[in-house]
């Protein structure tokens, strides 16, 4: 038996779930180009940070991450809003090295 879940169905339980830990972050390993994790973030203000071997699917992610937040401010600004003066979404997106080199530091 596997999930039967659409995109918008998936993003809303996550963003539920991690609403009942206050300061709740999500690290998704294998992110490819990020596209959960940007749903999460500019629809929920979720702080969030994908992972992923590949860089070329971070630096696509990075991209699309760009896009979105870049194309809809009103829609951004909407969400913080809503969420009563919490501080704006994290959304980030590294390799493996990048965040050794961080923990690191």
């Amino acid at each position: 038996m596997g999930w039967d879940l659409d995109d918008a169905a998936l993003t809303h339980m996550i963003a539920r779930g991690m609403a009942q830990t206050a300061g709740a972050r999500m690290l998704e390993v294998g992110c490819g180009p990020g596209q959960l994790l940007i749903r999460l973030a500019c629809q929920h203000g979720l702080d969030v940070t994908g992972l992923d071997l590949d860089p070329a699917m971070i630096a696509r992610a990075r991209a699309n991450a760009d896009r979105a937040q870049n194309s809809d401010q009103a829609a951004l600004d909407a969400i913080a809003a809503e969420l009563n003066g919490r501080p704006r979404q994290t959304l980030g997106f590294k390799t493996p090295s990048e965040v050794l080199a961080e923990t690191l530091r």
